[in-house]
């Protein structure tokens, strides 16, 4: 080792001995007799540089030299402090040598260029080096948030408060940001109050810490207050610049800024509205009306009923074309919060209702699977089916959208694409339906927000492995 070496050359150029290896008990009494015999000749002769001989022995002394006892020169108890030194030295030399012993030594793993090899004898013990400090944390975290995700939420506290004491500073950040995950997966909730709680946490534990801080603009966002929602996430860009998450919902806040300049609200039970302040006061009662009934009737289809107020945007027809965040063909879209065109509401009132049954089937689907992604033809099919669970159709229209290539989001077709995804969602939730029934279907559900994997969740909710379902659809096997 660079230290045990570095000792015994030290001794060797203070000492002038050439030990290769730590001092034995043996060297060391053969040194110290040695160093012993110097001290004693250079006592008797000075300067000497031999040991004195028979006529010297014989040589008369003085009364002060025979008188002065031997071990107490000066230059005898120098000799003397050496030795001890040399002891110190080599008995150190000998320890760190046996803990080494197992250890790689300094050829094999050299240190750094322009670093200093550090003491054996100040090394950290193995449970408190970085990477153990981490795997501990990331475990505990792991834990916090299947404890959360079972709806042990007081465990889950318990897991974060741990996880902060094992990391300390280091790794309070983390330990926020899994407080945010936990906020941002209770955001689902039929009460957003745990939502708050956690996020809470988070910034208790790491003021600066990003992703609580973007759940709690989510929430304010959800309970349609805008101007909040903006200051949080500001807030939070000011303190992580650059952050993709908050960026991204800042940008899209501003937009929705814009265009809903001079709106006003209104609120039912269970929905706040906002809409132009020149829309008729009849469409605006009818949508909350309509609204509430969805509620009922939707929420049976998710066995979900949210008490929390949903957000819903009523644009006049122009207005809702401007938006930039849709695509050109839809007629209505969910992002979090309804957005709804009001033209002909009043003049064709049932396909008014059936777009906000269909959106409002949206926001239940997200809190149904926790916001976790699934395939989008069952998210846009049981849309569909939400409209009007009694009506069936055929596939007379063919399946012309192969089943697994409609998994990503619909906004991102066209139109031509769209008309051919839409009814193939529609008919494929529909064999779902009359095979497993409402109650299957939220078995599906929940095994999704569960974070099981959609293939082998839907194996389990119908008893085939999707790819074969997915291929006998295809090929219209079954179909009436």
């Amino acid at each position: 080792m660079a230290v045990a070496r570095r000792s015994s050359f030290l001794v060797e150029q203070r000492q002038g001995l050439r030990l290769r290896q730590p001092t034995s008990d043996g060297r060391l009494r053969a040194a110290a007799a040695w160093i012993l015999a110097i001290a004693l000749g250079a006592t008797s002769c000075g300067r000497c540089a031999h040991p004195p001989g028979p006529a010297d022995a014989e040589a008369p002394r003085d009364a002060g030299t025979a008188a002065r006892d031997p071990f107490d020169d000066p230059k005898l108890r120098a000799s003397l402090e050496k030795l001890e030194e040399l002891k110190r030295l080599a008995m150190e030399a000998e320890n760190n040598a046996a803990r080494s012993a197992a250890a790689p030594t300094e050829a094999s793993n050299p240190a750094p260029r322009g670093t200093e090899a550090q003491s054996n004898t100040s090394k950290a013990p193995a449970e408190d080096e970085p990477e153990a400090v981490r795997r501990r944390v990331e475990a505990t975290l792991s834990e916090a948030r299947e404890a959360a995700a079972g709806g042990k939420l007081e465990t889950a506290d318990d897991l974060l408060e741990e996880a902060r004491r094992q990391g300390g500073a280091a790794f309070r950040t983390a330990v926020a940001n899994a407080a945010g995950e936990i906020a941002q997966g209770l955001r689902q909730k039929p009460s957003p109050d745990d939502a708050l709680r956690f996020a809470r946490v988070g910034l208790s534990i790491d003021p600066e810490a990003p992703l609580p801080r973007c759940v709690l603009g989510d929430l304010a966002h959800d309970r349609n207050d805008l101007n909040a929602a903006i200051s949080e996430w500001e807030l939070g860009l000011r303190l992580n610049p650059g952050h993709a998450l908050l960026m991204s919902r800042l940008a899209s806040a501003r937009k929705e800024v814009t265009a809903t300049r001079g709106f006003r609200k209104e609120s039912s039970t269970h929905f706040w509205l906002a809409f132009d302040g020149e829309e008729d006061a009849a469409v605006v009662a009818f949508t909350l009306e309509s609204l509430e009934a969805a509620r009922t009737d939707v929420g049976k289809l998710f066995d979900l009923f949210p008490e929390e107020r949903v957000a819903v945007m009523l644009y006049p027809t122009k207005t809702f074309e401007g938006l930039q965040h849709r695509a050109e063909w839809t007629s209505a879209f969910y992002d979090g919060k309804l957005h709804i065109p009001t033209g002909g509401a009043m003049s064709h009132r049932v396909d008014f209702q059936r777009t906000l049954a269909h959106e409002y089937a949206h926001a239940l689907f997200h809190r149904a699977t926790g916001g976790v992604r699934a395939p989008a033809w069952l998210n846009e099919g049981l849309a569909q089916l939400a409209e009007n669970p009694s009506v069936i159709t055929s596939c007379g229209f063919g399946h012309l959208a192969p089943l697994r290539q409609l998994h990503g989001p619909f906004m991102r077709l066209n139109a031509a694409q769209a008309q051919a995804a839409y009814p193939t969602a529609h008919h494929a939730v529909e064999g779902l339906w009359k095979a497993r029934g409402a109650a299957g279907i939220q078995m599906l559900l929940r095994e999704i927000k569960r974070g099981v994997e959609f293939e082998r969740a839907f194996e389990s909710f119908l008893g085939k492995p999707y790819a074969r379902f997915a291929e006998a659809f295809d090929r219209q096997e079954g179909c009436q």
